[in-house]
């Protein structure tokens, strides 16, 4: 369940903070291809010890980061970056 998105551009979703064009470098555990966002979540959840994750848009300027989901065992503090969203615990 999706809460509406602040001033910031970000909302509340399985219980994590979601934050559009944000990237949080370091702290990866695992990485694959996921098509959508919710896929990237999904993949977030089921996995021990994921803290948080972020998802690289099918349009982003990387091709090595196009739809690929990059999961975090912990915190990372998020840093302004485009055509990604990033969610944490």
């Amino acid at each position: 369940m999706f809460s509406e998105p602040s001033q910031d551009n970000q909302w509340i979703s399985s219980n994590m903070i979601v934050l559009q064009e944000k990237d949080m470098l370091g702290s990866d555990m695992a990485n694959r291809r996921s098509t959508t966002y919710t896929e990237c979540c999904s993949f977030c959840l089921s996995t021990p010890g994921c803290g948080g994750f972020v998802w690289g848009w099918p349009n982003n300027t990387y091709p090595v980061n196009q739809s690929r989901c990059y999961l975090k065992n912990g915190f990372v503090i998020p840093t302004s970056a485009a055509r990604f969203t990033s969610a944490h615990f």
